[in-house]
């Protein structure tokens, strides 16, 4: 049994064992030094002792071993030697390390979500407040400054959307991708993100399968992988983005098996040619905060929200790597069978196909936020009446309910959510269109089971023209976004 845990034949494991170094010669070498003098001091005090320690097998397979010892003493009460059991406790060690990173990211998911909620509603007046003022601009300078504002804002937002995916908490909008194109559309910024000593090339499949996935999470995943191939050739090198279809069955092999269902997939890879990742780092890089960076050279987040991102849209990332010669990761997708067709984004920003015209009741309990909200349907054309929570709103509706549209955030002070208010208000006007806004994902569970499927769910933040074309869609059933 013992030859069997060490991974080796009886003869062989007889043979080792009895040499000078015994079983030291399979045990780690940074668990060495630990149990010599976990050892050595348990015989001068004459006592057993209890280590947990690891193994390194033949096979390279690295296993955890606990063992324990008592002291044995002869009829005079002199210490002879010490015996005990060798047990191997290594899927006991993986459910433990499962269970704390569930934990783990449990704890960092809330945090992040409570984050991202204030994050949210302050990146929404932000967006709002510049956009508002674009319309007062006419120098072109001062205009592109704007617009570069903005967009670093929608960049802030997609950040917190990553960091969301990682705690599992994100609101994904899958759409049918051709990674292809992905990395065609990539190419133009790869080469100006890079310097001018790597050299840069592309292996496309040409046949290659679709995927589905949400866009804007496999574009960020892509640049954090540059980037760190990028950090990880200093001196210059080769850096190959490949995609290819894969078919998991039983024979593949154990590795991409052993994490993902049979059926078949479209693999996104990323080589370096770079120092490579340090063999005893390579179980870690995936945890949150966790960087081989310096000071300063990262986050240490962006790995982790890959992993978070691929686990949540029924994939995973696998990587290899070996120092001074570099490193593959690779995105492992669902191929879909049957493609669908893409949402048009085109027909979203434009899709304002009525007059602006109705009376629109506003219930958000951000200040900041609701100023901006009345600013941009006033200046649309629409009838705005502010409320800062949904007990208030309740109150102005019963007076006047003659309201065509109510737009309320989800999670507000006071008696009455953005649902409860919904339910309340569509007791004295059943048909009334809503339009709810959230500061994150896991806000969706607010709802209840009284939403009505004709109710239009925004994130927040949202650039305007998304916004004024909801609205109009909801305004007008007729006419609908896309």
């Amino acid at each position: 049994e013992l030859a069997e845990i060490f991974g080796t034949t009886v003869e062989e494991y007889l043979a080792r064992s009895s040499s000078t170094q015994g079983d030291l010669l399979w045990y780690h070498p940074d668990d060495r030094e630990r149990y010599f003098k976990t050892t050595q001091k348990a015989l001068a005090e004459q006592r057993g002792y209890e280590i947990t320690l690891r193994i390194v097998r033949d096979d390279n397979e690295v296993r955890y071993l606990q063992e324990r010892t008592e002291a044995q003493f002869d009829s005079d009460g002199k210490f002879v030697s010490t015996a005990g059991v060798l047990l191997d406790i290594t899927e006991q060690k993986k459910t433990e390390e499962t269970l704390i990173k569930s934990q783990r990211g449990e704890a960092i998911g809330q945090l992040t979500g409570g984050v991202a909620h204030d994050f949210n509603n302050l990146l929404a007046v932000v967006m709002g407040n510049l956009e508002l003022m674009r319309d007062e601009v006419d120098n072109e300078e001062h205009l592109e400054m704007i617009d570069a504002a903005v967009e670093a804002a929608t960049r802030g937002a997609d950040l917190t959307k990553n960091m969301l995916a990682f705690a599992r908490q994100a609101r994904l909008e899958p759409t049918v991708v051709d990674l292809n194109q992905v990395v065609q559309t990539a190419k133009s910024w790869i080469v100006r993100t890079l310097p001018a000593t790597i050299d840069v090339q592309t292996t496309l499949c040409h046949d290659l399968w679709k995927t589905e996935a949400d866009l804007s999470s496999v574009e960020s995943a892509l640049l954090n992988l540059i980037l760190n191939a990028r950090d990880a050739m200093k001196e210059g090198g080769n850096l190959t983005v490949e995609t290819r279809n894969l078919t998991v069955s039983a024979q593949s092999h154990a590795k991409v098996k052993d994490t993902l269902p049979l059926g078949n997939y479209v693999v996104l890879s990323v080589t370096d040619s770079g120092h490579g990742i340090p063999e005893n780092a390579l179980r870690s890089i995936f945890e949150p905060f966790y960087t081989t960076k310096g000071p300063g050279g990262g986050s240490g987040l962006g790995l982790a929200m890959i992993s978070g991102f691929m686990q949540q849209s029924g994939g995973t990332v696998h990587v290899d790597s070996t120092e001074g010669q570099g490193t593959t990761f690779r995105l492992y997708f669902k191929a879909v069978v049957e493609e669908a067709k893409p949402e048009s984004n085109e027909a979203l920003l434009t899709a304002q196909t009525a007059p602006a015209s109705g009376k629109i009741l506003v219930a958000e309990d951000e200040s900041g936020v609701l100023s901006i909200m009345v600013s941009v349907l006033k200046r649309a054309g629409y009838q705005v009446v502010p409320a800062s929570s949904g007990d208030e709103a309740k109150v102005i509706f019963d007076a006047d309910p003659s309201f065509d549209l109510l737009v309320t955030d989800v999670v507000m002070p006071g008696k009455l959510l953005g649902p409860a208010l919904a339910k309340e208000l569509r007791r004295q006007n059943p048909k009334l269109p809503v339009v709810f806004l959230t500061g994150y994902a896991s806000e969706a569970s607010a709802h209840g089971d009284d939403a009505h499927e004709c109710d239009v769910r925004l994130m927040k933040p949202i650039r305007r023209s998304e916004l004024l074309a909801h609205i109009s869609a909801a305004l007008n059933p007729d006419h609908p976004i896309g």
